[in-house]
Parts: structure tokens; sequence; C-alpha cells
């Protein structure tokens, strides 16, 4: 189990510093510099070299290490895709939550509630019915007196 783990958390690493970085997405002719390379890739070296001691140290067989490592990539890989587009698309590097958000923001950018409740005409308050057939002057007055609580004039209004 500890090599499940540890293979699944750095090759989790690995896969959010390659989307990070952009390396798998072509960008005409800008190049990748090592470096980045080299620290995108370094948690899946610590991953083997954990693996490679486990085995040096008697710990566990090969046959252990390998089906360890291969569950914690494949566990790896399935709960990065379902928080992150795959690391070979623009936005990669941006969570799938996000990246919903945005596409909510815009579609909502058209919707007609913000000049429902614009300041400039007055709005019915949520307690009254707008479906009780008043008169649209009767609305607006009861609207704007600031003593309607609840649908009813307060008791002293009324004697």
């Amino acid at each position: 189990m500890y090599l499940i783990d540890t293979f699944a958390g750095l090759t989790y690493l690995t896969l959010f510093l390659s989307a990070r970085f952009k390396l798998f997405i072509p960008m005409g002719r800008r190049r990748t510099h090592a470096v980045l390379v080299f620290l995108a890739f370094a948690p899946m070296v610590v991953a083997g070299f954990v693996g490679a001691t486990r085995v040096s140290d008697f710990r566990h067989y090969g046959s252990d290490v390998l089906a360890g490592s291969a569950l914690g990539v494949i566990i790896a890989l399935i709960v990065y895709r379902h928080w992150h587009p795959w690391v070979t698309d623009r936005s990669a590097a941006i969570p799938w939550d996000v990246l919903r958000m945005d596409e909510v923001e815009k579609q909502n950018q058209y919707d007609v509630l913000p000049t429902i409740l614009s300041k400039d005409k007055p709005t019915i308050p949520t307690t009254i019915p707008t479906n009780i057939g008043l008169e649209p002057s009767l609305q607006n007055q009861l609207a704007a007196d600031p003593k309607w609580v609840a649908g009813r004039k307060s008791e002293e209004e009324h004697r």
C-alpha cells in the first residue's frame, strides 16, 4: 500500500507540473527549457527510487513493486483526469471547476436578472405574491411603503 500511495501522489504531481509548465503543448518555435522538464519529472524519479530501495532492502518482491507502481500510476491518471483537463490541452493547468465557472459566467452575462433588480425601478418585495391581480400602480405603492411587512401593514396603520 505504501508504494501505491507514493506512485499515485508523485505521478499526480508530475502531471500537474507538466501541465503547469505546458510541456506537452505545441507552442510553435518556443522551446521548453531542460530545467522545467527535469523539475516536472523529478517526482517520478523519486518514486522509482523508492520502489528500487524497497526491492534492494529485501522488503518487497520485484513483482510487488511493479504491481504497486502500476496501480499508483493508474489511480493518479484517473484522479488527475477527474480534476483537470489532459496535459495536452491548452487549459491543462486550470481545474475543471474554474473552467466550468467561467462558462457559467459567460452564459449569465446575458441574463435578465440584473435589470429586474436595478435600483431605478421600484420592485415588489418577495413576500408579496406577484400573481394576486393587483394593478401595477398599487403594487408599486406597496413595494415603496417601508412599513409593509410580510404582505401586511402594521396593526397601527389599520386602525
